[in-house]
């Protein structure tokens, strides 16, 4: 899991929440509890995606050509 999720989480959610309770009003069915949580994982998930791509990952891993072409390499003739 990526250190980008645990700073990222809290504001998606802070958003879907917001969102939520602007757009559905108290005693819901409980199908509706399930597609915000839903929304929330998803939002979250995306968002900590973004971030990781955007930052941790060009600061944070570092592959070498050599390696990358190797691992391919590798992986074509191990494939079925």
């Amino acid at each position: 899991m990526s250190c980008a999720y645990y700073l990222i989480h809290p504001l998606a959610i802070g958003v879907v929440r917001q969102s939520a309770r602007r757009l559905v009003g108290p005693g819901e069915s409980p199908l509706v509890f399930v597609a915000l949580v839903l929304a929330a994982l998803a939002t979250s998930w995306g968002a900590a995606s973004l971030l990781f791509i955007a930052i941790e990952k060009p600061w944070s891993i570092q592959v070498s050509r050599k390696v990358t072409g190797a691992l391919l390499r590798w992986l074509q003739l191990t494939s079925f």
